[in-house]
């Protein structure tokens, strides 16, 4: 795709659809223990309560809409699009005024019935400390990590990083979140580590904005799979849907619409056309994104969250690991290209760490194949404040 002269808003756009990636950031270098050893740690839970992703999606240049896939992900919360560029952790960035305000809501009506489950299945866990302190544990692990001062942090609903980190210091920030992905198969939990020191080499002049090096740690549990569609569950689907809308008793407001009545044709209309598109679907030989999603909810809701539970606590633990690969120099070499098949591994099932552009090491199952663009992308809660405290969580050596 070419972008040619057009106007701001097409050029913004023709942007965002192409891919192509930032400058590789340099990650973490073990032989700057002694630097580390003075660098004040911050461990910032992003999260406390799982998040479920919201798949948005945006108009592309020929008007078409397009799904939204910003390399790896959005802007993390609590920075602006300016800070998650220089932190290099953001490859690509979602303009609000971009995105129709109906296509929100329809990425929010794609996850909201699966997400109806897993909080009314009571896992909309908050595992959120439990993961904050094994990312410190991982700290403390090392030498320098031994020496220095960790504290931890969570982040407030539209808090601001800078509220609660002080920007103008020397530091080494671990931001931390974990999160259903957009299509409910997986856990994905995620920390991307960004140093601040004038003392490490490579440092740029504005090492108080910019980090000396950056590293994006993702570790994605083994996803739900489901069954294909079998004719049973369309006569079930079909059945279900039909009952559902002879619950709405809609037809007196029928009757009326025929009649001539406007309002009532207005008030009508929707119902109807909602009952059709219902229709359409649960008649499909295949399963739509929706049912998929709410399937896999009823799997992760199963027996009091069991699986749910474990996919969090394997994540963390992997994470741990993961964490002590990186700061030990042990993680594959950094690429600045997409290998030509990530999915591929020596052995079909088997959990291996795949090295992806700007700083991205991704441990999954191979085979597997979850989109991390919605890492940041969740679904708001309507009981959530506006505003928020620092949250510490206290420091510690």
């Amino acid at each position: 795709m070419q972008c040619k002269r057009r106007p701001m808003a097409a050029v913004i756009l023709c942007a965002l659809s192409m891919p192509v990636f930032a400058a590789d950031p340099v990650g973490h270098d073990p032989a700057q223990s002694a630097v580390l050893a003075a660098t004040p740690v911050h461990v910032v839970l992003l999260n406390t309560t799982l998040k479920s992703q919201v798949p948005y999606q945006y108009y592309s240049v020929s008007g078409d809409p397009t799904l939204y896939n910003p390399m790896f992900y959005n802007v993390p919360p609590g920075m602006s699009a300016g800070q998650a560029a220089a932190a290099g952790v953001a490859g690509g960035l979602i303009a609000g005024v971009l995105i129709n305000a109906s296509m929100q809501a329809a990425a929010k009506n794609q996850i909201e019935p699966a997400d109806a489950i897993l909080r009314g299945g009571g896992c909309n866990l908050d595992q959120g400390a439990a993961l904050s302190t094994t990312v410190a544990d991982a700290v403390r692990d090392t030498a320098w990590g031994k020496a220095t001062t960790i504290t931890a942090h969570t982040l407030a609903p539209k808090q601001s990083m800078d509220k609660i980190v002080d920007k103008e210091q020397p530091r080494y920030v671990l931001s931390t979140s974990y999160s259903m992905s957009s299509d409910f198969s997986a856990i994905v939990t995620s920390v991307s580590a960004s140093a601040y020191a004038e003392q490490l080499p490579g440092s740029p002049k504005n090492w108080r904005k910019n980090p000396a090096w950056t590293d994006d740690l993702v570790v994605v549990s083994d996803r739900v799979e489901i069954a294909p569609k079998t004719q049973a569950d369309i006569d079930a689907a079909i059945a279900e849907e039909n009952a559902r809308y002879e619950a709405l008793n809609v037809n007196e407001l029928i009757v009326k619409a025929n009649g001539g009545d406007r309002v009532a044709r207005g008030k009508v209309a929707p119902l109807v056309q909602e009952h059709k598109r219902k229709l359409r679907a649960a008649a499909a030989p295949a399963w739509t994104p929706i049912d998929e999603a709410v399937q896999r909810s009823r799997i992760w809701t199963a027996e009091g969250c069991a699986r749910l539970h474990t996919a969090i606590a394997s994540n963390a633990t992997e994470m741990r690991g993961l964490l002590g690969n990186l700061f030990r120099g042990e993680l594959p070499a950094r690429v600045t290209e997409m290998p030509k098949n990530p999915q591929v591994a020596p052995a079909t099932g088997e959990r291996r760490v795949q090295a992806e552009p700007i700083g991205v090491y991704r441990l999954t199952r191979a085979g597997d194949n979850v989109n991390l663009a919605f890492r940041y992308s969740w679904l708001p809660e309507s009981e959530e404040k506006e505003d928020g405290g620092a949250g510490e969580a206290g420091a510690s050596r």
